[in-house]
């Protein structure tokens, strides 16, 4: 998606189809941490994994307790991305973050 309301729409038509979402803290439109809260309101067992290059760990943290399943810090390489998916998307629902 190209912006923040985009990936919502996207989300809530197609939400039964989709098992894991990953967002830019600084995505274009309302940003992605209102989005991770707007996900989280339709659908408050979604699997998301923030990504930024510039977050600090606070920041980070503040993301996890608002409902982030994960967190990459950019740039990542490919092997970092695809672990953080397979061990989310493993995890059994409301269990803590690995």
């Amino acid at each position: 998606a190209d912006s923040a309301e985009q990936a919502l729409e996207v989300y809530t038509s197609q939400k039964n189809k989709i098992k894991l979402v990953i967002l830019d803290l600084n995505m274009p439109g309302r940003g992605g941490k209102k989005c991770l809260s707007d996900l989280l309101t339709i659908n408050d067992q979604a699997k998301i994994i923030m990504t930024s290059g510039y977050s600090t760990s606070q920041q980070i943290e503040e993301l996890i307790q608002a409902g982030a399943a994960g967190f990459l810090n950019k740039p990542y390489r490919p092997e970092e991305l695809l672990l953080s998916i397979r061990k989310i998307l493993d995890r059994p629902i409301n269990s803590e973050m690995v």
